[in-house]
């Protein structure tokens, strides 16, 4: 177990919010921060940013939802927008709204104390659209259920926007056919419908392109995809265009994980962003509030180069273990789960 007196990085955006360069601080007992999650994007979908009361004791992470605040977002310096609160530290855009390309915005919220926060202000670019994808397998490619797995390691070519210094992100979701609807302690529980298993990156994938500026980008690792099963798979990359702010705080954050383990063991609310008090300047505000241009591209998997080169591990990473008695359930709609085929797969 880390020693109580843990220390990790904060972001010297905790002293002036026009960068976020790391610092350490001694954790002895409890740290009590604000916390921000807000990302916007010219993506037709809901737009929102999530604040939270956040307490880090003896290393557990405890999030309180907060609610009630005046919040609104400033776009161009002169046009506010007021988001409307769900009562659950949700904060909801109009349904019409997305960000623009050359646009800037900034978040300010002020609670029932009179404590005012701001963010900086942050300039939305468009990103390049992703030219092709492709896939190679790899005998020993990845880690899946903590063990060895092959993997089918997806690339993708891209041009470069243009000269100015530009940060990228990439993030993909998965789909895979599952059979399996319910785990039990004893058995496993085959579907009674058709069901998809969705599943998500974990890995931080981030590049600053100073040394690609203006060029084509060609062969860009974005994710290691574990040979689950035979069956293919569908893909979609979503390539963000980054604030450098943003940038920089997913940095540090890579650089934590690096350090300590994993990116999903590292509390990415323990890191500073780009948002202060401005009320009280040495309270700790931790999170992000950023823009991004994002650019999708969904891609079949077929797994036609892993079927004759590798063994799957199973998407339970395991074997079924199935009664025979006909026993079965319904797929559970979620975020890791849906009944309905995903656009662009292919039986």
């Amino acid at each position: 177990m880390k020693s109580f007196f843990f220390k990790i990085l904060i972001s010297f955006g905790l002293i002036t919010i026009s960068c976020v360069d790391p610092f350490e601080v001694d954790i002895k007992n409890n740290l009590h921060t604000i916390m921000v999650e807000g990302e916007i994007t010219d993506e037709d979908r809901p737009q929102f940013v999530k604040i939270y009361s956040s307490n880090y004791n003896y290393q557990i992470v405890n999030k309180i939802p907060l609610a009630d605040l005046q919040v609104k977002v400033m776009v161009n310096g002169s046009e506010s927008i007021k988001l409307f609160d769900d009562t659950k530290g949700t904060y909801f855009f109009p349904a019409e709204f997305k960000a623009k390309p050359e646009h800037t915005y900034q978040l300010i919220f002020e609670d029932k104390k009179g404590q005012k926060y701001q963010s900086s202000i942050e300039k939305l670019q468009a990103s390049p659209a992703i030219d092709s994808v492709y896939d190679f397998f790899e005998t020993d490619g990845t880690v899946a259920f903590e063990k060895p797995a092959h993997s089918n390691n997806i690339y993708i070519d891209f041009k470069d926007a243009d000269l100015d210094p530009n940060y990228f992100q990439w993030t993909w979701r998965l789909w895979e056919k599952q059979s399996i609807c319910l785990e039990t302690f004893y058995y496993d529980v085959n579907c009674s419908e058709e069901c998809y298993e969705i599943i998500y990156n974990k890995d931080l994938s981030i590049l600053d392109d100073r040394f690609y500026n203006g060029k084509a980008v060609k062969g860009k690792l974005v994710g290691k995809i574990p040979y689950y099963q035979y069956f293919g798979a569908l893909i979609e990359i979503k390539q963000k265009s980054l604030t450098e702010n943003a940038y920089k705080f997913y940095r540090n954050l890579q650089n934590i994980s690096q350090n300590t383990g994993t990116f999903a063991d590292t509390p990415p609310q323990l890191i500073g962003g780009n948002v202060k008090n401005m009320t009280n300047g040495s309270e700790i505000v931790s999170g992000l509030f950023t823009v991004a241009g994002i650019s999708t591209k969904k891609y079949w998997i077929s797994r036609i180069n892993a079927q004759i080169n590798g063994k799957p591990i199973g998407l339970l990473g395991r074997k079924p273990y199935v009664l025979p008695n006909g026993l079965t359930a319904p797929c559970p709609p979620g975020k890791s789960k849906t009944p309905i085929m995903p656009d662009g797969w292919q039986n």
